[in-house]
Formats: structure tokens, C-alpha cells, sequence
């Protein structure tokens, strides 16, 4: 059973979480860059201890990178807001234009255009198109890529907007979804929720098959699926 607490170590304040899991992790959430290590049930605090001095450098750096980023807000989609594509983040500019409607990407804009006043629920809506348009294009590209480089095949595959998951797979059908919020995201993500789910057209659970499928063809796919 996991177990939560906060303390310090090595002058850095975190979460303490001990559960069920093989080795240690660090996680550093956004946007405020707050610390959480998971650890084993086994591990004791001169290890916990141990290893967060070992890390203590790179936890202060990724952790004031995170705070100097801007927030993204995705429930504010006025001008000003921030949103990122592809892991870049981007400026909201609203715009009346009676004839051109939807969307423009620029340098670090993301312009909304209104074929009457700003709306706030039209504006939401446009962000959404936006992402699923995006990743569409990418994955008409980066799909065959990992079928080629596999051999893994999927029947068909589509995107939407999904809550609790990055992708799915239909392991008879062998159709995988893949959520349009990737398309916030570093493409590196994109790689490997790709290559995770074409690897669930073979193996439909996480076990060693599944785990070696990704290991072949994605080395550090561990830390991608923490990172992400």
C-alpha cells in the first residue's frame, strides 16, 4: 500500500511517496515545479537520502525551468493566454475577421479569428480543431514510419480528445486512438505513445513481450513515459 509524506532533503523540499514499484523516480510537476520521488516499499531513507543528493543538481535545475516557463492555460482561451504546440509555447491573439474565420499559427502566435465578436466557446472549439488537425498531419507521416520500422500494423487509426489516457488500442480490431492534447506536447511523446500502442497490436498487456518490443526500438522509453 503506498504511502505519502513531505519532508527535506539535501535542502530540497518534496513529496516522499513509497509504493509497489522496481526502481526510484523523480517527478517534477508542472507549473510550479514541485518535487515528488516515488521509491520502493524496500528502500530505505539513508538510500531515499543517497539518491536525491545524487540528483540534487538536475532537480534544481529542471525545477526553475519549470517555474520560468509560461502557464499554460487552456480553459482561458483569450488573448494573452498561453498554449503550447509541440512543446513551444504560444500566444493567443483574438481577432474580428467576417470573412476568414478559424485559426493561424505564426512565430509565437496562435491567432483566433471571429467572423463576429470573440466567443469564448468558439475559441475553445478552434483550439480543439487546431489539435486534431495538427496531429492528424503528423501522424499520416509518423504512423507508417513505426509500421515500417516494426513490422507492427494497425487496422486503422484516429484521434480525439481523451482524459485519463494518451492513446488506446483496440487489441482484436487492432485500431489505436491517439488524444489531440499530444499535440501540446515535445514530439517525443508523440514517438513513443506511438510505438506503445502499435506494440499492444501484438502484445495486449505490459509484460516482458510488451516491454521488449519497446526496448528494441526505443531505449529510454522509460523516462519518455515518465516525463510524460
Amino acid at each position: 500500500m503506498a504511502t505519502e509524506k513531505r519532508l527535506k532533503i539535501a535542502g530540497i523540499e518534496l513529496k516522499l511517496v513509497k509504493k509497489r514499484i522496481k526502481n526510484a523516480y523523480i517527478y517534477i510537476k508542472p507549473p510550479e515545479g514541485e518535487v515528488q520521488l516515488s521509491v520502493p516499499l524496500r528502500m530505505s531513507m539513508a538510500e531515499v537520502e543517497r539518491f536525491v543528493s545524487s540528483k540534487r543538481e538536475w532537480i534544481i535545475k529542471t525545477s526553475e525551468k519549470m517555474r520560468s516557463l509560461p502557464h499554460q492555460d487552456n480553459e482561458r482561451a483569450e488573448d494573452g493566454a498561453v498554449i503550447y504546440l509541440w512543446g513551444k509555447p504560444y500566444f493567443i491573439k483574438c481577432e474580428e475577421d467576417a470573412v476568414k474565420g478559424g485559426y493561424e499559427i505564426s512565430e509565437i502566435f496562435v491567432k483566433l479569428y471571429f467572423k463576429k465578436s470573440y466567443d469564448p466557446g468558439r475559441a475553445k472549439e478552434l483550439l480543439k480543431k487546431m489539435y486534431a488537425a495538427l496531429l492528424k498531419e503528423r501522424l499520416a507521416e509518423r504512423i507508417p514510419f513505426w509500421e515500417e520500422r516494426t513490422g507492427l500494423k494497425c487496422s486503422s487509426w484516429s484521434v480525439r480528445y481523451m482524459k485519463s489516457r494518451w492513446g488506446s488500442c483496440n487489441t482484436v480490431s487492432k485500431k489505436i486512438n491517439l488524444n489531440t492534447r499530444l499535440a501540446e506536447k515535445d514530439p517525443v511523446f508523440l514517438e513513443y505513445v506511438i510505438l506503445h500502442e502499435l506494440a499492444h497490436t501484438r502484445v495486449p498487456n505490459h509484460g516482458a513481450k510488451f516491454k521488449e518490443i519497446l526496448d528494441t526500438y526505443m531505449k529510454d522509453w522509460r523516462r519518455i513515459r515518465r516525463e510524460l
